[in-house]
């Protein structure tokens, strides 16, 4: 939903008169309560990506729009990419249709044979199709169903909206002086997921070298992200802040935004940080053999427009291929406590110069 947030609001820039409203996961609703390019939102309870559909998944998905939105609209779009595997958003394909929309637009994006075979019966489903053939931000792929369809996007970033409310928890959470690291200990998948221990020696590290410096770390996840959080604390007592399962997701945005650079998994606090500007640094389950149009090469889900650094292993390790298919972190691995350290510094010292270098306003 944060790559959408550009496509939402160029869409709403494209036709500034259009009643616009979307569908989104419950989970993700509260990302828009502050939204001005939308009417409605609608909270949908998602099926587990991880599952196979089911045709009660389909039926459900069918009986939530004609139950809850009722609503025949004149043209709908799918930001997400049409389903290319059993494990895939088919509801997505399920609320389209009930839209009873007679324009129907959609983008759709392969990479094997198999792909291939279960995106094309689902096409013919839609009447305007944004094909992506080579590798490309999910952010730009989503802009194209607007100048695929002779729109014009005039701006390309990524924007989250913020509430008072939220700004006032993360103001007293976050002091304004020094340098904040927001840390994002686990991703999506286990193999996303860099050894606490080596979080731990990280900071270790930064905080015996630059002890003058103000430098503090935010630990940043959900419940999955308790035990590596665990982990640090026993380890760690000073220049660290836990908001590990503390926070409502609205909140965990407007703490990112507090911060400066972004340390940690590719996940949703990474493409937060990245919206606001942040430095970022990821640490990839992805090679450099890994193909910039595999689904989770960074080309595709990296940060957007923003500074970044990426850091990845050279090779898969044996068993894996284009990207890491472990259940466990496996590739990850390869990269050292000295690549983070090496990569976290350059981040920091550029933070440190910037500060050193704004002038001083004195107020009247």
């Amino acid at each position: 939903m944060v790559w959408s947030t550009a496509f939402i609001r160029e869409l709403r820039r494209n036709i500034p008169n259009t009643k616009i409203d979307i569908i989104i996961n419950n989970n993700h609703k509260e990302l828009f309560k502050e939204c001005s390019y939308v009417d409605t939102v609608f909270g949908y309870e998602c099926n587990d990506l991880d599952k196979p559909v089911d045709e009660k998944v389909l039926i459900k998905a069918k009986e939530y729009y004609n139950n809850r939105i009722k609503i025949k609209y004149d043209a709908v779009f799918l930001p997400r990419l049409l389903p290319s595997g059993l494990a895939d958003a088919w509801e997505n394909v399920i609320l389209a249709l009930e839209s009873g929309a007679k324009i129907r637009y959609a983008h759709s994006y392969y990479v094997s044979d198999r792909d291939c075979a279960i995106v094309d019966s689902v096409e013919c489903y839609f009447t305007n199709i944004s094909k992506h053939l080579f590798g490309q931000s999910e952010v730009r792929s989503k802009l194209d169903l607007i100048t695929d369809n002779r729109g014009i996007v005039l701006d390309e970033k990524m924007e989250l909206w913020l509430s008072n409310v939220d700004k006032e928890y993360a103001n007293k959470i976050i002091e304004p002086n020094g340098i904040k690291v927001a840390v994002g200990l686990v991703g999506s998948n286990p193999n996303r997921c860099w050894s606490p221990c080596r979080y731990t020696e990280v900071i270790k590290r930064i905080n015996d070298k630059y002890k003058d410096k103000d430098i503090k770390f935010v630990l940043m996840g959900g419940d999955d992200a308790i035990d590596a959080s665990k982990i640090i604390l026993e380890n760690i007592d000073i220049n660290l802040i836990n908001l590990v399962n503390k926070t409502s997701l609205s909140r965990a945005i407007s703490v990112v935004n507090m911060c400066d650079i972004y340390l940690g998994s590719d996940t949703g606090l990474m493409h937060v940080a990245a919206a606001f500007k942040k430095y970022v640094i990821e640490l990839s389950a992805a090679s450099e053999e890994t193909p910039s149009y595999w689904g989770s090469s960074p080309e595709r889900t990296g940060p957007w427009k923003t500074k970044f650094q990426i850091l990845k292993a050279e090779k898969p390790l044996p068993g894996c291929g284009c990207y890491c298919s472990m259940p466990v972190p496996h590739c990850i691995n390869q990269i050292t406590v000295d690549d983070v350290v090496a990569a976290l510094e350059n981040a920091l010292l550029e933070k440190l110069y910037k500060r050193s270098t704004c002038p001083l306003r004195i107020q009247e």
